[in-house]
């Protein structure tokens, strides 16, 4: 009997005592005087963050950073990979104009190469026969040895020859030299219509005309032409192409 007496008693007290433990401190807050300044949120660690727990998150938070890894796998993918393709893809834009003027050029020969080649052949042939009137070195005592005996042939007497200096250029030399003769009006155009026949080049520049002992007096410039020694020849040159190819 004592003892079921008592029991009750306990949790009586207990509750009583909670009650007013409550009474007492919801008597000393003043809700009046609290301000929203006053009240602090709890700031977001994002350290506490856990990746792998991912697959627990809300819907919302999975497709933000599924949004967000297609975002940074967008703007990587562009700047490292698109972006380069993309400048060289400009590059080649801007030479487009050049290299169809290229394409066109070379179709436009390809489609002459026969009427090419064939010029090719006409002017080996040019350049074999023309070869003999250019020789190899100066060859002076035959040339006056050759005047001399167009000079007798034609009844041109022959006063003089002389050689001026030299005149060398890249491939040939020049040997101008000043040739004065006498004799008859038809006879010193027959001469000089003979130096134009010779096997080299020479060629006729200016003259002087003067009268002398019932005859002319003729003083011209005239020019003649050979190669260097060790020149390149005039022969086409094999390895030689065309602009273009």
């Amino acid at each position: 009997m004592n003892k079921s007496s008592t029991n009750p008693t306990k949790p009586s007290k207990g509750l009583s005592r909670l009650s007013m433990r409550l009474q007492a401190s919801s008597s000393k807050i003043d809700l009046g005087k609290i301000s929203l300044s006053e009240i602090k949120l709890r700031k977001i660690d994002l350290s506490e963050i856990d990746i792998k727990d991912a697959g627990s998150w809300p819907p919302l938070g999975r497709v933000a950073i599924y949004g967000f890894t297609l975002l940074i796998t967008l703007i990587s993918g562009y700047f490292f990979y698109l972006q380069p393709e993309l400048t060289s893809l400009n590059s080649i834009q801007q030479q487009e104009p050049d290299l169809i003027q290229v394409y066109e050029k070379k179709a436009f020969q390809g489609a002459n190469l026969p009427a090419y080649r064939q010029q090719l052949l006409t002017l080996q042939q040019e350049i074999s026969r023309l070869t003999p009137q250019l020789p190899v070195n100066k060859s002076i005592p035959e040339l006056i040895e050759h005047i001399g005996e167009k000079a007798q042939q034609h009844h041109v007497l022959l006063h003089s020859l002389k050689l001026k200096p030299e005149q060398t250029l890249e491939k040939y030399s020049t040997q101008p030299f000043t040739l004065t003769i006498s004799g008859h009006y038809h006879n010193l155009g027959l001469f000089l219509a003979a130096l134009n026949q010779f096997e080299r080049i020479v060629t006729l520049g200016d003259f002087t005309l003067e009268p002398s002992d019932q005859q002319l007096r003729l003083i011209v410039e005239a020019t003649t032409y050979h190669r260097h020694l060790n020149g390149p020849s005039l022969e086409t040159d094999p390895n030689h192409k065309p602009e273009g190819q």
